[in-house]
């Protein structure tokens, strides 16, 4: 089901918490490597509900002051040339990211 669909990385909390706290997070800062980033914006919260669980996201914009090694990068242009789960997918046609 999964196979084949690219993900933007991610980090799961048990609640919500604030991008300030959330870079502190051991798994942020393996992520990002040491990259200095700056938080452009957040998403409004989004509900998905699965046949097994309820997912609720938040998705965070950041500026990076450089490229972080051994991580794939792609243009906001090119997005339309993979496939994302169906949350993702959701959310970048919902910002205009991805055409509709």
């Amino acid at each position: 089901m999964w196979k084949s669909l690219y993900q933007f990385p991610l980090i799961e909390t048990i609640e919500e918490t604030p991008v300030n706290k959330l870079l502190l997070l051991e798994e942020s800062k393996t992520l990002l490597q040491g990259t200095k980033v700056d938080h452009i914006k957040t998403s409004e919260e989004i509900t998905h509900t699965l046949t097994h669980q309820v997912i609720k996201a938040r998705f965070y914009h950041f500026a990076a002051g450089s490229l972080i090694e051994k991580r794939f990068f792609v243009f906001t242009q090119q997005l339309d040339r993979y496939a994302f789960p169906r949350l993702i997918d959701q959310y970048l046609k919902k910002t205009s990211y991805l055409s509709v």
